[in-house]
């Protein structure tokens, strides 16, 4: 069974560098949550290291190639996981570079056939194990699948999604066409069945004093039978690419995370960044939310009537001009942070230190 440790967030300082090669998803489409977290993960990594990046969608091919023709890295980290892919691509790659050290990040294990299939993640992890799984959520550890496992959280960017003044947020609701006088629940996301969206009718439909905001995302193609039905149901619903989501943040009250397990990443960045933002938030139970269980302002909740009655309860704390402040909780969620606590387990993993 794999050894658990924290990624310790110790802040490196000096002028060495490790050589990092990173395989993910590094198309351009960002209005994606996972594909921003790469984005965020190799932006900051070059800032103290030598990081080279292969797309998984381009990997056969000569580009892939001229990245890795001369490169030899420490460090060989595959986002996301755990899949049988994955692991046998790491594996390829460690007979290539058999003193590298290989890492997966498992952001979405629940995906994962591995994950509800023991014989067969018994047998890959039994030659194809990884050296590293960076895991967020906790009853999803498939220890077979490493020799150690680490605790890592998402980042979020805290200068890009910060709230802003009373008279700010009125002027972005005249900007999107959203009513000054509502409660504004806003959720941003996929846009496709299995995400429970529906929910979001109910709760439009719950308070005439409510204004639901969905910013549904491009990178998966809608649902346009359930597009439809959240607009009759009298949800905005903002389509196409929106290069600055945080302004919907910034003009809402509450954000909403109504998404079933299994559907969405282990850590929601929307959430992180709707916290950032300083919004009270109602979200379905993931197990790597619990973290922030005792907030004031954060409600994890079973099912559809646990939104609908937390909504009450937020909406209620709003009226009596109740203050929280929920990006309090995610500071220590800076990519800053969290980027040198996955450089710290990099350095460990190789012995070596920043000097």
């Amino acid at each position: 069974m794999g050894e658990h440790r924290q990624g310790s967030g110790k802040v490196i300082s000096g002028g060495s560098s490790l050589r990092v090669l990173l395989v993910g998803d590094f198309s351009d489409n960002y209005d994606e949550g996972l594909k921003n977290i790469v984005k965020d993960f190799y932006e900051h990594l070059c800032q103290r290291n030598e990081v080279k990046k292969i797309n998984v969608k381009n990997l056969f091919t000569n580009d892939a190639y001229s990245v890795i023709a001369g490169f030899d890295p420490d460090i060989i980290h595959y986002f996301t996981g755990p899949t049988c892919s994955s692991l046998a691509l790491l594996k390829a790659l460690s007979i290539r570079w058999s003193h590298s050290k290989t890492i997966v990040s498992a952001l979405h294990p629940r995906t994962s056939v591995l994950s509800r299939n023991y014989i067969l993640r018994r047998a890959l992890g039994s030659v194809a194990k990884a050296d590293i799984l960076l895991y967020q959520d906790s009853s999803m550890c498939l220890t077979d699948l490493s020799s150690e496992l680490i605790y890592l959280p998402n980042g979020v960017n805290l200068n890009k999604f910060k709230p802003v003044s009373k008279v700010e947020k009125d002027k972005l609701r005249k900007k999107y066409g959203v009513d000054e006088s509502k409660f504004v629940l806003t959720h941003v996301g996929h846009l496709f069945q299995r995400r429970n969206l529906e929910l979001l009718i109910e709760l439009q439909q719950n308070n005439p004093n409510y204004q639901v905001v969905i910013v549904a995302g491009t990178y998966v193609s809608r649902d346009a039978d359930l597009l439809e039905k959240l607009r009759q149901g009298g949800c905005t619903v903002i389509t196409g690419y929106l290069e600055h989501v945080e302004d919907v943040y910034r003009l809402s009250d509450c954000y909403i995370f109504p998404v079933l397990l299994g559907n969405s990443i282990s850590l929601p960045l929307s959430v992180l960044e709707a916290m950032a933002c300083n919004l009270p938030v109602i979200s379905i139970n993931y197990p790597a939310l619990s973290v922030f269980s005792n907030v004031q302002g954060f409600y994890l909740v079973e099912g559809p009537q646990g939104i609908i009655s937390a909504a009450d309860e937020v909406y209620t704390k709003f009226v009596n001009g109740e203050r929280i402040d929920t990006r309090q909780e995610v500071l220590p969620y800076s990519w800053e942070n969290v980027v040198a606590g996955l450089e710290n387990i990099y350095l460990n993993s190789v012995g070596g230190s920043y000097e």
